[in-house]
């Protein structure tokens, strides 16, 4: 190919096309031959104006694309949008790809990386050599078997990795992969210049004389944190082997993480002449330079070469590998050498020379923890460092005869030569020469053991089992900072008895530890605290480290204030000056990241695990200095704060969160939906006046519930009835029709109960049950729950609900339901009206069509209808108003009954259902109030009976008096809701409550009289709740709480008494008992009085037939005594429901 033609070639079989798209297109079209090599000679430069994009769906034994001069030509792309692709169709997947002596130019930068840029897929082998990539973006190479030689790659930006081997075995010679960056724009984020990925059995990767170098970031950010390596191998099967020889790696920097990653189950890996340098990794990074993820397999290092790096040189993590390390060398880096967790490590001539790290700080050069057996043989040097020499963890360390161990001018916070914690110092044992000479240390010159957690020890048997385990030891001229020149033996908080005996002579020295620290939790910005148990008082330096190999505050982010603390003694909690400012969503990335905390007194240290945490519930961080930030457009009337202590609180009945736009919102929130936590004190805040945040905003809310003001369910819980609580539950659907049913039969039984009432004894014609209804009514619009003390009432003002047909009560059940929204279970309210409208519409037809009948069960059934109609329109009425109260949230208006709904949403056809009913209640009240004054002119003649039953209880000037409580108690149910208006909603019932007082509406003197004492009764209560809902979460006085629960009780328990009686009264049985003895003190005052006295006139309203009887001494009829109880009355009426 040597030019440019057009697209007539393809199917041309008399022209040979000249460019690359088209040959490989005209190649394509040639389905009649079968097992053939394609063998495509390129010898001037390519430009593809358009993707590739080529499908080989024929069957071919080979396809080469090959440059043909000594200059290789140059395939250039000159679209930014499209990727090449090359692809053999998988029914002929037995095929070969060759590419070599070319050049690949696709003029890529990094803001387009938008696609890879070469693709080929279902070829069986792909074989590349001889290629130069440049400017290119990620490569995919899909195949069983791909090997590439004399290759090299420069200058390339990548997303994922700039080489992507999807590979059953991939062998890589020769290859130069220099100046690779990685895009941290992209969507996804980089791996390695080189990745290999295989998920299939007995994968293998064998990388000779290949050449790593500049890896880097293209647009590096110290806050964002890229995760990749220069060679990552993710081989996810069974038994995979690698091998890596005689490669060079260096010049990297901004790779997080690692410089070779290998990730395996069960591999077989050989590491031998590698050369890693100059390469800058994090420090703080558990990972190091040579990283391997396994649980099984043989690890082999040989001859590797480490110097000029920062960063962990080798991490190893495999429950049950063999590390095999030999003739390598360590030298002029900064971080630790080794970190291993293993089964079993063999470490030969190993040379680790001038490595740094922060001066006394918690790096060890040779890390080992949780390994059952760590061999060192032959020649083992570790001089001139700064970090503790060998760190062993839990783990069984062997020095082997004939082994020289030189631990010598090494620097470290505990033991410069060896740090060994008590099982590892148990299970030491050595044949070797070892020589600990010339260390220093902060505790602990040459070796520190720490037994802090052993008790019941001697000293006699510490230094016995030392002097057994360490055969052929010297320990000379080291020296320890604090104490401890040569071997320090650190005890807990109880040292053995013979403690002394374990300082005897100059080589050994005892401590033990009187400090003790508890975890910390911080947020970026909040003061550190701590708990802290302490012996005596001491000066402590507190630094932060956040992993093993780290010093005083190095960490990747800055630690401010003093250091300097006074730790007094006894148990304390202390608060520092020290501040953590810190990106809390790099905090989060790096799980790796250990935290600590370090108090470092004089005689003895104390380290504490710390979390930093998102900003708690009242703070929101700010990027701009790293911390959280306080609400500083908040009332401080409602909320304060204090960075300092990292507490935020809100006034009690107060909900604090978000508006749906990050937003902060306070708005109130009493029991049943918001809690009261823990008193909060913090500024100039008086007791008892606010409460402390919880973390979160749902952690506010009780009976777990959660979201906007806690009305919703958190996450795996569903409503009960009516949305009371939240439970726990699965097929919630007939726990909902069981409910319903349950409630209507409750209905039942409630509205018969009060056809009893008028039965026995003529119901609201003597206001006998107006009282309980007011009662019920006022006192269940009161937030019980706003006071702790008080919550108790809650549930019992939710049983007598039950009296005006609110079925809050079956909310207590702790049984689940499917409607998910405050609204949808309010709208199950309606039942208990709807059950009631239904027995009224019977009593109707049964007084109708059976009057005979009716008479018999209803003594007045018109009255019974005006008593369900008065309760059912409560209930309608209490329904209504909870749907239809708005509730402002931000810039929106939400439903008061469930925040979390606009009301601009579908449930606003809700409305549709509400208000007509409330305008139906309202203008019944309105007509009952106006109708003594216009009787006339409403024309209500045929209704005046069912108006008389409402009105005949009140003197005739006050008739209109039945419809205040109603009207009185729709404004109060609306201004009750909302704490700027609780104020005037107890002044409109004192007004209610004074007018009752002094206008004495009732024609009978004692239901003045009880109905006065009620309303105060309930006044009383709405004083005594307004008062502390504002003021305490709790009542401090008990007699206040016994008068709250006394006022709250002993109506509805005199009530009870007296309907009891009444009942019991219509017993036959018990009256005819009263009866008798009725009879007889009345048949003594008849023989002692005259009988003249006796002249009773009876006379009925106008709609009855008036009959008066005078009883005068001839015609008093003492039979009618003796059979009926009392003296006889003949009334005669009109049929009430046929006027």
């Amino acid at each position: 190919m040597n030019g440019t033609d057009a697209s007539h070639c393809i199917t041309d079989e008399a022209v040979s096309c000249k460019s690359l798209y088209y040959t490989l297109n005209q190649i394509n079209q040639q389905s009649s031959t079968t097992n053939t090599s394609w063998l495509v000679l390129i010898s001037s430069d390519q430009v593809i104006s358009s993707a590739i994009s080529i499908s080989l769906n024929i069957d071919f034994s080979c396809l080469a694309l090959c440059g043909t001069s000594n200059v290789p030509p140059t395939i250039s792309y000159n679209s930014s949008s499209l990727s090449p692709l090359l692809i053999q169709g998988p029914l002929y997947s037995a095929t070969s790809l060759i590419l070599s002596n070319l050049i690949f130019d696709f003029d890529q930068d990094i803001d387009h990386i938008s696609t890879r840029s070469f693709i080929t897929h279902y070829f069986r082998s792909v074989f590349i050599s001889n290629l130069i990539i440049t400017n290119s973006a990620d490569w995919l190479v899909a195949s069983n078997a791909v090997s590439i030689s004399n290759t090299s790659l420069y200058e390339n930006y990548y997303s994922d990795a700039l080489l992507i081997l999807a590979v059953h075995s991939a062998i890589l010679t020769n290859v130069n992969v220099i100046g690779t960056y990685a895009n941290t724009d992209a969507a996804n984020r980089p791996y390695a210049p080189v990745l290999v990925y295989s998920t299939t059995t007995g994968p293998s990767v064998r990388i000779e004389n290949c050449t790593f170098h500049n890896s880097s970031i293209s647009k590096p950010d110290p806050i964002f944190q890229v995760y990749g390596s220069s060679l990552f191998l993710a081989l996810y099967a069974l038994y995979s082997t690698v091998i890596i020889s005689n490669c060079d790696f260096g010049y990297t920097s901004y790779i997080s993480l690692t410089t070779i990653y290998i990730d395996s189950y069960n591999p077989d890996v050989q590491l031998s002449g590698l050369s890693i340098h100059n390469t800058h990794n994090e420090i703080r990074s558990r990972l190091g330079h040579i990283s391997l993820l396994s649980y099984n397999g043989q690890i082999v290092f040989q001859h590797l070469s480490f110097t000029h790096n920062s960063g962990t040189a080798v991490k190893l993590e495999c429950e049950r590998c063999i590390l095999e390390m030999s003739n390598c060398s360590f030298t002029e880096s900064q971080g630790q050498v080794l970190m291993a967790e293993s089964y079993e490590i063999q470490l030969r001539n190993i040379s680790i020379y001038k490595m740094t790290n922060d001066l006394f700080s918690d790096t060890a050069l040779i890390n080992i923890e949780e390994t059952e057996d760590v061999y060192f043989y032959e020649y083992i040097s570790i001089r001139d460092n700064i970090g503790t020499a060998i760190k062993a963890t839990s783990s069984w360390l062997m020095f082997e005869e004939g082994g020289m161990i030189e631990l010598v001018n090494n620097t470290g916070k505990n033991g410069g030569g060896m740090q060994l914690d008590e099982f590892s110092f148990r299970f030491l044992s050595s044949s070797a020469d070892i020589k600990i000479l010339n260390n220093t240390a902060a505790n602990g010159g040459a070796i520190y053991i720490d037994l802090v957690y052993h008790h019941h020890i001697y000293c006699e048997d510490v230094l016995e089992l030392f002097n057994d385990n360490f055969g052929n030891i010297t320990i000379e001229n080291n020296n320890a900072i604090t104490k401890g020149n040569q071997v320090l033996f650190e005890f807990g908080s109880h040292p053995p008895a013979d403690i002394e005996h374990c300082n005897s002579g100059d080589k050994y020295t005892a401590v033990y530890s009187a400090l003790e620290i508890g975890n910390i939790t911080v947020f970026p910005g909040e003061k550190i605290k701590f708990d802290a148990i302490n012996n005596d008082i001491c000066e402590a330096t507190l630094y932060v480290t956040c992993s093993e190999n780290n010093g005083f505050n190095s960490c990747p982010f800055i630690v401010s204030g003093s250091p300097k603390i006074i730790i007094p003694g006894g148990n304390n909690t202390i608060t520092t000056d020290l501040q953590i400012r810190t990106n809390i969503n790099l905090t989060y990335i790096d799980t790796d990241a250990v935290l600590k905390l370090h108090a470092f007194c004089t005689q003895v240290t104390a380290v504490a695990s710390m979390t930093i945490k998102n900003c708690s519930l009242g703070f929101t961080y700010n990027a701009n200095d790293s911390s959280c930030h306080g609400c500083h457009d908040c009332d401080p009337a409602l909320y304060q704060y204090s960075i300092n202590s990292g507490n935020a609180c809100v006034r009690i009945n107060y909900w604090y969160g978000m508006d749906g736009r990050d937003n902060p919102v306070i708005i109130s929130c009493f029991f049943p939906f918001c809690k009261n936590t823990e008193v909060c004190l913090i500024k100039s805040v008086q007791p008892y006046t606010y409460r402390a945040l919880p973390k979160a905003e749902d952690d506010q809310c009780v009976l777990n519930k959660g979201k906007v003001l806690c009305r919703q369910c958190r996450d795996g819980y569903h409503f009960t009835y009516l949305g009371v609580q939240c439970v726990k539950g699965s097929n919630c659907g007939w726990n909902l029709l069981g409910l319903i049913l349950l409630a209507i039969v409750i209905n039942i039984i409630i509205g018969l109960m009060w056809i009893g009432i008028i039965k026995f004894r003529g119901g609201l014609t003597f206001g006998i049950t107006l009282g309980p209804l007011i009662f019920i009514a006022f006192g269940n619009l009161i937030p019980f729950g706003t006071v702790t003390s008080f919550q108790e009432l809650w549930g019992f003002f939710s049983f007598l609900s039950l009296i005006i047909f609110d079925n809050r009560i079956l909310g207590f059940i702790p049984v689940c339901t499917p409607i998910s929204t405050g609204v949808g279970q309010q709208l199950l309210n309606y039942i208990g009206p709807l059950v009631i409208i239904g027995m009224i519409i019977t009593i109707v037809i049964v007084t109708n069509c059976c009057p005979r009948y009716s008479n018999k069960v209803f003594d007045n059934p018109l009255q019974a209808i005006c008593l369900l109609a008065l309760v059912t329109f409560w209930s309608i009425a209490r329904t209504s108003i909870s749907l239809l109260l708005p509730l402002k949230v931000g810039n929106s208006y939400r439903f008061f009954i469930d925040p979390n709904i606009d009301i601009r949403s579908y449930y606003a056809l809700v409305w549709l259902i509400a208000i007509p009913l409330l305008i139906v209640v309202i203008a019944v009240i309105v007509f009952m109030a106006v109708s003594p004054f216009l009787s006339r002119k409403f024309n209500t003649i045929r209704i005046k009976p069912i108006l008389d039953v409402f009105h005949s209880s009140y003197k005739d000037k006050w008739r209109w008096y039945c419809s205040v409580y109603f009207t009185s108690w729709i404004f109060i149910s609306f201004f009750f809701q909302y704490n700027s208006t609780f104020l005037i909603a107890v002044a409109i019932f004192l007004c209610v409550s004074l007018a009752h007082f002094i206008i004495q509406p009732y024609s009978f003197m004692w239901f003045n009289i009880a109905d006065t004492i009620l309303l105060f009764d309930i006044y009383v209560l709405y004083t005594i709740n307004l008062l502390y809902r504002t003021d305490d979460a709790d009542v401090p006085l008990t007699m206040i709480t016994l008068m709250v629960y006394t006022l709250a009780v002993l109506p509805p328990l005199c009530y009870t008494i007296i309907f009891a009686s009444i009942l019991l009264n219509k017993v036959p049985c018990i009256h005819k008992a009263c009866l008798k003895t009725k009879r007889r003190f009345k048949r003594r005052s008849f023989i002692d009085t005259p009988i003249d006295q006796y002249k009773t006139t009876y006379t009925i309203s106008d709609d009855y037939v008036n009959v008066t009887k005078k009883r005068t001494a001839g015609l008093f009829d003492f039979q009618a005594i003796e059979e009926d109880g009392e003296p006889p009355v003949i009334m005669k009426r009109e049929s009430i429901l046929n006027n």
